[in-house]
């Protein structure tokens, strides 16, 4: 068969060790159809032919002292203490040599162990990139999208399916189109970080659920009448079934999204279209907790900050939702509709005075505990708070 014209491709050979240069010149294709060749070189000297589908470098090596010496493959076999079957397949490129197989061959030859493993590693590594073209592609395509959302948790939850990175790609692509996190006025942890990739999928899944429900025209004297007097509206967790309905009938959507592992958000409110929407995630289970979070998202959207752009700050620089200076100002509004005027700070704080508290100013008893321990009058682990109603079951009831 004529001989084509050779095509320089590139081999990586690790060096075996500092005193050995081992590095890679050239590698060309072969006439045949199922061999292609290396030029490998150790310090001054080159090796050639070495092929990965068919005979390899150390083949050519092999044959060469063969040659030199006037051995049959037999009596190279003996030598070395292989099985002739061994040295066969070997000589046929059909078995790759292991540490044990690169010692005896350092032992006859003037090259080392080490030399002898790195062109054996090298060999490895290039047919595993013609065998797994497409295997680092793929692994670098779901890295991109873990780095977006957590995928596993999408998986589970039946957002996304189990197929391949493309089709999960195409499917996050759709569940954020226009997402616009940014936009989002949330209570969460850590108020002054960007969101997360849990956080900007809980929102995503949130705003996917808003969208499809019926919603009146926004009211927004109607509704902030209706956030201010909530507190007195809801006193215990039965209350909360009939919300999303109240909400909707002034404009405003109102869901639950199971939160995220390590997503860390509370609530959220921003826009759907003309309409404001409130998300909870029912983080902390406990009536106080929920609702003084349903109250602070009602507080931003009574503020207006449910239709906010990104902002800027006096020092310039940018604007990230949930900053803690504009947490704080709705906190302290959703707090004065609870309890207008604030609590008394009085010591020590009896079932009797909570019970005085709550009727004064037409709340939950669990709200003037939850507040008394968010301002340290009273201690989280204080037997008062003991047995607080949750508020999970409502939750899960929310369309």
């Amino acid at each position: 068969m004529s001989r084509r014209a050779p095509v320089s491709k590139s081999l990586e050979v690790p060096e075996s060790r500092p005193s050995s240069s081992v590095s890679v010149a050239a590698c060309c294709w072969t006439p045949t159809e199922t061999n292609f060749d290396y030029v490998v070189k150790f310090g001054d000297s080159h090796i050639s032919c070495c092929n990965v589908t068919g005979m390899n470098e150390m083949t050519t090596v092999l044959r060469e002292q063969l040659s030199q010496r006037q051995w049959a493959q037999a009596d190279l076999a003996r030598v070395l203490n292989w099985p002739v079957q061994t040295m066969s397949e070997i000589m046929q490129g059909k078995r790759r040599i292991d540490a044990a197989m690169a010692l005896d061959l350092a032992a006859l030859t003037d090259r080392s162990a080490s030399d002898w493993l790195a062109i054996q590693n090298a060999v490895d590594l290039e047919d595993a990139r013609r065998r797994f073209a497409d295997r680092g592609q793929r692994i670098s395509a779901r890295a991109a999208l873990e780095d977006i959302v957590p995928v596993r948790e999408l998986i589970r939850r039946g957002v996304i399916s189990r197929s391949d990175p493309d089709t999960q790609a195409a499917e996050v692509a759709e569940l954020i189109a226009d997402d616009r996190t940014l936009g989002a006025s949330a209570k969460r942890s850590m108020a002054e970080m960007p969101f997360s990739r849990a956080q900007t999928a809980w929102i995503a899944l949130a705003r996917r659920k808003a969208k499809v429900l019926p919603l009146a025209q926004f009211d927004d004297p109607g509704f902030s009448g209706f956030a201010r007097a909530l507190p007195q509206l809801a006193n215990e967790p039965k209350d909360f079934a009939s919300l999303p309905k109240r909400f909707a009938e002034l404009g405003v959507a109102l869901v639950h999204i199971e939160p995220f592992p390590g997503g860390r958000i509370d609530g959220v409110s921003l826009a759907i279209g003309d309409n404001p929407m409130i998300a909870l995630s029912g983080r902390g289970k406990r009536f106080d907790k929920v609702m003084f979070t349903l109250l602070h998202e009602c507080a931003h959207v009574v503020e207006g900050h449910w239709r906010d752009a990104p902002r800027l700050h006096e020092d310039g620089r940018e604007f990230i939702v949930g900053d803690r200076l504009v947490e704080n100002q709705v906190s302290a509004l959703a707090a004065e509709w609870c309890f207008p005027g604030g609590l008394s700070k009085q010591r020590p704080v009896t079932r009797q005075h909570i019970a005085a508290l709550a009727a004064k100013f037409g709340v939950a008893e669990a709200l003037v505990i939850g507040n008394l321990q968010h301002n340290q009058i009273i201690e989280w682990s204080s037997a008062l708070s003991r047995g607080l109603p949750s508020v999970e079951e409502e939750l899960k009831l929310w369309a």
